[in-house]
């Protein structure tokens, strides 16, 4: 009976439970961007995940139910509905919300704005999170730097530079895929590894890849000569082609912008606060979107944000910056970074 009653607890033990994957990619069915930091969940479950910086996301699960919801400030709540029992891939559309975003009524009391609180301590940190801090620093990193053409006029797909390429456009339509329809023209690819070193002179490349690929116009490298932008939000002052925008972290960030606490989640094992921001007032050169603080710390552990439509910058149409961070040691090192900006000029400005 002994023995007995030892071979249940080995089965017990032994017991194996199945695990489940569901992954996929979360992306504005409009523009056909992907959405970094949506939430997305298992219904009816605690499974659940954030998408990364190109909107995917995997989870892992012992249970799976029938539907996946995704939701994001701004867009409309989507669900989609998941076969039970077997891993799959899901990719997400969520449209934007039409008219603005409804709201129950609320009792407002007087009192401090919760998001101040945090944004105060986040400029009083700058200094300690700052990498510029650091007396020097060495990395290494990729960068891809990609010139796309979509909305493509008829007047430009008959142009004479583009003939030996025309059998191209024909194929440009990626209506069913989640990446925008648009033509690659240009490309550059790099891994490098970066010096820096307080004092004049202090910063070094060292190229050790280079790969360049599409079309060789003139016209089109001037143009992405001025396309990158080094952007730290660490700074009072952005510049940005030429013009001179406040950081939502700037020292007195408080005056030019308004700020809205909008949520409290764990990002890789770090306690964030989520808040929101854009202009306090309009055709000031601030900017809109959304950052997570990380507590105690109070440094930036993602950001998201695009500059204002009146901005009038010559060609730029929008222009999008999310950058993600990573702790090291005692500063927020910039772990990705990542800028889309939508250009719009003449035909004979690609002649």
């Amino acid at each position: 009976m002994k023995h007995f009653y030892i071979c249940i607890l080995f089965l017990l033990a032994g017991k194996i439970f199945p695990q489940y994957t569901v992954k996929g990619k979360v992306f504005d069915a409009g523009t056909k961007e992907p959405v970094p930091f949506a939430n997305v969940i298992l219904k009816g479950t605690a499974a659940g995940a954030s998408t990364d910086f190109d909107g995917n996301f995997i989870i892992t699960t012992e249970k799976l139910s029938d539907s996946l919801i995704a939701t994001y400030i701004g867009f409309q709540r989507a669900t989609i509905h998941i076969k039970r029992g077997v891993s799959q891939t899901i990719n997400v559309p969520l449209h934007p919300i039409s008219g603005g975003i409804t709201l129950t009524e609320i009792t407002v009391k007087a009192g401090e704005n919760p998001a101040w609180r945090i944004i105060r301590a986040a400029v009083a940190h700058k200094k300690t999170n700052n990498k510029d801090k650091l007396d020097a620093y060495q990395y290494e990193a990729y960068n891809k730097l990609e010139f796309d053409l979509n909305n493509i006029p008829k007047k430009l797909k008959d142009n004479a530079a583009f003939k030996p390429i025309k059998f191209i456009f024909n194929n440009v339509d990626s209506a069913n895929s989640s990446e925008k329809p648009s033509l690659p023209l240009f490309m550059i690819d790099t891994i490098s590894e970066l010096y820096f070193k307080k004092g004049p002179n202090g910063k070094k490349e060292v190229i050790k890849a280079n790969r360049i690929s599409g079309v060789q116009n003139a016209s089109i490298s001037q143009v992405m000569g001025d396309m990158y932008q080094n952007i730290n939000v660490y700074d009072n002052d952005l510049i940005i082609f030429g013009k001179n925008f406040k950081s939502p972290i700037a020292d007195n960030a408080i005056f030019n912008y308004k700020f809205y606490l909008e949520d409290s989640l764990y990002i890789d094992n770090k306690w964030c606060y989520h808040i929101r921001f854009k202009p306090r007032r309009q055709q000031e050169l601030c900017f809109s979107g959304n950052m997570w603080i990380a507590d105690t710390t109070f440094g930036i552990k993602r950001l998201e944000m695009s500059i204002p439509m009146d901005a009038n910058i010559n060609f730029i149409n929008s222009a999008n910056v999310i950058q993600e961070f990573d702790r090291v040691d005692s500063v927020w090192m910039l772990k990705k970074d990542r800028i889309v900006k939508k250009l719009s000029f003449g035909v004979k400005a690609i002649d």
